[in-house]
């Protein structure tokens, strides 16, 4: 009896053993046509939830959250620019004063549409004082435009809404240094940056430049139109040598133009035109450019700014030059450094003699890193005897500026 029993469970505990590991040298191979077998559905799964776990569904399987997300933020592009200041002031009247201040903050968004319609809506925050004195931040919309690419050809664009004038951005772009202050027609008052309108612009073919024309309220986008009448702006770059390449293919000149009226009530004359040529050299080791203007503008619209004459029109002119030399791209161990340099002269009044403005900056930078530039340099400005009024002798202001750029 016990002999049986032990054969018993012997067979028993041998059984799976032989079923893992069948004979298969005594097994027939399969049908060359047999099916295979069809495999069970998988069963998917749902993004896990808070606590971890991951929940069996019967459902096809969706985009994970985290995913779909992406693929709408991929399509918006955030940035930000602030301009940090410390100043201080070396004229004798001004008693050695000095002070810490952010003299832009730019908050910027864009939102990619398609491929090639695109949403752009720009803050710009400045330093500004209210009625009590105290200091406050006001935020207005530089920017806020739709732009379809390609619309009208390859490489151009047509843009609607608070659109980038002609001629600003393009030179702010070239002298690179717009957080030292703004460049002189901006700084005179004559032209300004951005406004209400629609444009058209691109680049030409082969890289021999680009050119951009607008339509546009003309008061500017910190203000809103006060009747009817619009600005025409209008500017064309050219490099003749691009083809050339090397240091040939950076010489350019730009013209530009713009013509419009002022809408103010009570003005004896709504004139307002401006006109400057531009020719200079832009590379990796020096960008350098000189530029004229001729402005002509109602007398009212004028004398708040400058000292000017009787007359109905006023008619005045400017020149200036600037130069930036990339030092680190003549000697790699210091890599980074910049030196530049402008002047400013203006005559807001063919017809007076000595109310002349004078702008002399001379200094060196220094780029951290794509998002981080630094810069110390000198700035003077310098007055005609009669400025203000005859033989007035407004002095000269010098003063050490601190500044730098942060961009993301």
């Amino acid at each position: 009896m016990k002999r049986h029993l032990i054969a018993t469970f012997l067979a028993l505990a041998s059984a799976p053993a032989l079923a893992q590991t069948p004979d298969t040298s005594s097994t027939p191979p399969a049908p060359a046509d047999a099916p295979a077998p069809t495999p069970a559905a998988p069963v998917a799964e749902t993004p896990p939830t808070e606590s971890g776990k991951v929940t069996p569904t019967t459902q096809p399987a969706e985009a994970p959250k985290k995913e779909a997300a992406s693929s709408w933020t991929d399509r918006v592009k955030f940035g930000a620019k602030a301009y940090l200041r410390y100043s201080y002031e070396l004229g004798e009247e001004a008693k050695n004063s000095d002070q810490f201040n952010i003299d832009r903050l730019y908050l910027q968004a864009e939102f990619f549409a398609t491929d090639k319609v695109r949403f752009q809506i720009t803050f710009d925050a400045g330093d500004t004082r209210n009625g009590t004195g105290n200091q406050v931040f006001f935020a207005e919309t530089k920017n806020a435009y739709i732009e379809v690419k390609d619309v009208l050809g390859p490489g151009l664009y047509l843009r609607a809404g608070v659109i980038p004038l002609a001629w600003i951005p393009y030179e702010e772009d070239l002298w690179g240094y717009r957080v030292q202050g703004a460049l002189p027609v901006d700084r005179w008052g004559y032209i300004t940056s951005a406004d209400l309108g629609l444009s058209v612009g691109g680049a030409l073919p082969s890289k021999y430049g680009s050119f951009q024309v607008n339509v546009n309220n003309g008061e500017g986008y910190k203000a809103i139109e006060v009747n009817k009448r619009k600005e025409v702006q209008a500017r064309l770059s050219l490099n003749p040598l691009a083809s050339m390449g090397g240091p040939a293919a950076g010489l350019f000149v730009t013209g530009y133009g713009s013509f419009g009226e002022y809408d103010d009530a009570g003005l004896a004359s709504r004139v307002k035109s401006r006109v400057i040529g531009e020719a200079g050299l832009q590379s990796t080791p020096l960008t350098l450019a000189v530029a004229y203007m001729s402005a002509r503008d109602s007398n009212a619209k004028v004398k708040g700014r400058f000292s000017v004459g009787p007359e109905d029109i006023v008619t005045g002119h400017g020149l200036y030059a600037f130069g930036v030399l990339n030092v680190g791209a003549l000697a790699h161990a210091v890599d980074g450094v910049d030196l530049f340099a402008r002047y400013d002269h203006l005559d807001p009044d063919r017809e007076m003699d000595h109310t002349n403005v004078d702008l002399l900056i001379a200094g060196a930078g220094y780029r951290w890193n794509k998002n981080i530039k630094s810069l110390v340099d000198y700035e003077t400005v310098t007055y005609g005897a009669d400025f203000g009024g005859v033989d007035a002798g407004k002095p000269a202001e010098k003063r050490v500026k601190l500044q730098t750029e942060f961009k993301f």
